[in-house]
């Protein structure tokens, strides 16, 4: 029996359901919290920060309005999904004792808490003591060579490469092999760096997955976008995806290679997932599920099953609230009427591709019953004929259709749906949404 929980350790637990990707039992639950409380430092804080981030992402990726014609709202939107993903990595990466280096500088004690002990605090001494024991004067040569043998001393526990060595050490192996195999990276001016990265990939690839996490989504996707608000082409992004979703195409948008032009020496980058934010996302979840020790050979299976019905079901529930507008359009229930179409001659039917195409195809994927979602393809078939071929007005044929009933009960499952994902996607034993 598990015992009463405080609300970062429920946290922390509820990450690892969400991560472990298939159901976890009480004595596997049990066995995280006495693991994590036995390593000490601050698992369930930081992977609920971290899950708490990707949350976000996925808000900005789905739910968030966008614009699709307004292509500089498309880049900063794609641009900030990569950022805040490159943000998780990060948190990842660093220690769970961190001191920041104004506070390792005043250290007085190598211990001042029980929590952060400090890291390289005899070395720092040491430097310090040379130079007081010393007899020559105290020019600025020598102060700034003491400068930076201290800051030496203090990269080498804190700083950022440092904190990248680890989280490549710390990949789970699937992790690493994924990553080293997503991306192609190499100098414009270089003739054979394409074949070389190639070649290389296997022989040295912690040197890759340095170049590609810290010389690339670090520098480029988010220090650059941080510190001088620049923005580069995205592979895929929430854009692309949104645009793909609306057409009910649930796939990834395909490889794609781009220049970045605003350093030197100009690179060439190409990323073979296709959508980077939805790559990098997979990455910060086994990474998580590895910490949980809840990785296995077929997480990466599972989790892009799921991520693919995940979008299946988005993509339904787009088309279900363009069919809402449409009806609102019809009746003008808005204070100024909808306008669907720049012609008003044209008459808006209700879209049914996706749903037809879930119940030609997909009729495992989505736990919705598919009597249910018969009915409502029908009851939205109906409704365009009758727009199409009927002498009757359109709000007479509404109040007629059975459509707006079958809608809202779409409408409130597809949300439970979302509520409940991604445990509908692997359990035997779901219990799905009522239609009624």
């Amino acid at each position: 029996m598990l015992n009463p929980m405080n609300i970062e350790t429920y946290a922390g637990i509820s990450v690892a359901r969400y991560v472990a990707m298939r159901n976890l039992d009480t004595s596997e639950i049990d066995k995280i919290v006495k693991q994590v409380e036995k390593n000490g430092g601050n698992l369930f804080e930081r992977a609920s920060r971290v899950m708490s981030r990707v949350g976000f992402v996925d808000k900005i990726r789905y739910s968030v309005p966008l614009d699709l014609t307004d292509h500089n709202e498309c880049i900063e939107r794609n641009a900030l999904e990569t950022y805040l993903l490159c943000t998780c990595l990060d948190t990842l990466a660093s220690k769970d004792d961190y001191v920041e280096i104004q506070n390792w500088l005043k250290a007085k004690k190598i211990k001042p808490n029980v929590d952060k002990p400090i890291h390289g605090f005899i070395e720092r001494n040491q430097v310090i003591d040379e130079i007081e024991a010393g007899k020559s004067l105290f020019t600025k040569n020598i102060f700034l060579s003491t400068l930076l043998k201290v800051l030496e001393i203090y990269n080498e526990h804190y700083g950022v490469n440092r904190n990248i060595a680890n989280l490549i050490k710390d990949l789970p192996i699937t992790a690493k092999e994924k990553l080293a195999s997503a991306y192609t990276i190499y100098k414009e001016s270089d003739p054979n760096g394409k074949d070389d990265w190639e070649q290389e990939r296997n022989i040295d690839s912690d040197g890759k997955l340095k170049k590609i996490i810290c010389d690339y989504l670090f520098q480029y996707r988010r220090n650059l976008y941080t510190h001088e608000s620049k923005r580069f082409n995205s592979f895929g992004g929430t854009s692309v995806a949104r645009t793909l979703l609306h057409k009910g195409i649930t796939d990834l948008s395909p490889a794609k290679t781009i220049h970045l032009p605003s350093e030197k020496p100009i690179y060439v980058v190409t990323c073979h997932y296709g959508d980077e934010a939805e790559f990098i996302r997979e990455i910060i979840i086994s990474c998580l599920a590895n910490k949980f020790d809840l990785l296995h050979s077929g997480w990466s299976g599972v989790y892009e099953k799921a991520e693919k019905a995940k979008r299946l079901l988005y993509s339904l529930f787009y088309e279900l609230k363009y069919n809402i507008q449409i009806m609102q359009y019809y009746l003008q229930v808005l204070s100024e009427p909808l306008i669907i179409y720049n012609n008003n001659n044209i008459s808006p039917k209700l879209e049914t591709k996706v749903t037809q195409a879930i119940l030609s195809n997909n009729q495992s994927t989505l736990p919705i019953d598919n009597y249910f979602l018969h009915s409502y393809f029908e009851a939205a078939s109906q409704f365009n004929n009758e727009v199409e071929d009927s002498s009757q007005s359109v709000n007479a044929l509404i109040m007629k259709s059975k459509f707006h009933l079958y809608s809202q009960s779409l409408g409130n499952q597809c949300m439970q749906l979302l509520e409940n994902y991604p445990t509908w996607t692997y359990s035997t034993n779901y219990i799905p949404p009522s239609s009624l």
